[in-house]
Order: structure tokens, then C-alpha cells, then sequence
């Protein structure tokens, strides 16, 4: 009964570890966060994402917690000294690639422009736009990603790319008969720069 109880104990530290690790490793090489959910809105994607690195970062630790702490009763649960070495090595790879690649993340989306700038909605006529504004500051230019927001079930939502526009401090968004224009507002000297793309075969569908 004994030797039984060692064997689940042990089978229970290979289990914890290895979702610890390898949960956080899988939602990261997805498409998006937590595999593409699009729940609510992009902004509120962007939050959840921020609590979800710290989520994964605080697993992988545990994980590897785990696998230095119970090293030797999880090693028992091989019997090959080559499947052992494999184990261990390839557990503590994925750990330690995780852990500084998500303190880089956290401290790096920490550190971005307000998600008010960034993530932008409005409603024009019957559609809903969402904007996103890529601005690498001194890097480079910055651009507007323009998509059409579309509604699915569960107060999920899919955006549909319309195209890119030059960048503006403020704007409005209107929509055309077969297009979407971005307008500049609030300018000093009242004049307004306009930026139209085409919505041809842009559609939310049925």
C-alpha cells in the first residue's frame, strides 16, 4: 500500500508539473489570446492578455518549483536513465526559455502606450469599426489598422481587415456607400486630412 501511495504521489508531481508548463508554452505558440477567444472587444482582449502573461509566468515557475523540489521522486517513475536525462532536460529547457521571455513580455507591455490610444472602436451607420493604432514612437511611422468589427455568438466578435492608413492625433470615422474614411479633427487651423479606403467585398456576411 505503501509502494502505491509513492507511485500516485509521484505521478501526480509529473502531471502538475508538466501542465504548468507546457499549458502556458501551448496558449503562447496560439493565435491570440487564449487561442483566439475574441471575446468582448480587442481593448478588453488587450487586459485580459496582461493578466494571462503574469498567469503563465507564475505557472512555468511553479512548474519548475516543482521539478527541482520533487526531483527525486519523479525521477523513480523512470526506469530508463536515458528517458530520466530526456525528461529533465527537456522540462527544464522549456522553463527556463519561458520564464525571461515572459518577464520580457510583461515588462514590455507594460510599458506601451495607453490602450485608449492603441484600440480604438466607433460605430458608423449600421457597422462597427475598430481602429488599431500600430506607433513605434522615434522607430519609425506610425499607422492605423483599420477593421471591420463583426458580432458572433457569445459576445464574441471576428474583425475583418479593411486596410492601413497614415497616422492621425484625433480622428472621426465615416462611412460611404463603398468605403470608410478616417477624418482628422480638432486640428489648430480648422482643415481636416482625410484618409478613404474601399470596402468592396468587405462584409460581415450572414
Amino acid at each position: 500500500m505503501k509502494k502505491e501511495f509513492i507511485v500516485l504521489k509521484r505521478n501526480r508531481y509529473i502531471v502538475v508539473a508538466l501542465l504548468c508548463i507546457l499549458i502556458p508554452l501551448l496558449e503562447t505558440l496560439g493565435e491570440g489570446t487564449l487561442w483566439g477567444l475574441h471575446y468582448e472587444s480587442p481593448r478588453a482582449m488587450d487586459t485580459l492578455g496582461d493578466i494571462v502573461r503574469l498567469v503563465k509566468l507564475l505557472s512555468v515557475v511553479a512548474g519548475l518549483y516543482l521539478l527541482v523540489k520533487n526531483r527525486s521522486i519523479i525521477a523513480e517513475a523512470f526506469h530508463s536513465k536515458v528517458l530520466k536525462i530526456t525528461f529533465f532536460s527537456v522540462f527544464y529547457l522549456l522553463s527556463w526559455v519561458q520564464i525571461p521571455t515572459l518577464l520580457l513580455g510583461n515588462l514590455f507591455f507594460g510599458i506601451m502606450a495607453p490602450k485608449d490610444y492603441i484600440h480604438y472602436e466607433q460605430s458608423a451607420g449600421q457597422d462597427s469599426f475598430y481602429v488599431y493604432t500600430a506607433d513605434p514612437g522615434a522607430m519609425g511611422t506610425a499607422y492605423h489598422h483599420v477593421y471591420l468589427k463583426c458580432p458572433l455568438p457569445f459576445n464574441r466578435y471576428e474583425l475583418i481587415k479593411v486596410g492601413k492608413t497614415r497616422w492621425l492625433k484625433v480622428f472621426d470615422i465615416k462611412r460611404g456607400d463603398n468605403s470608410v474614411a478616417l477624418i482628422s479633427k480638432g486640428t489648430t487651423d480648422g482643415s481636416h486630412k482625410v484618409y478613404r479606403l474601399s470596402m468592396e467585398n468587405v462584409s460581415c456576411g450572414e
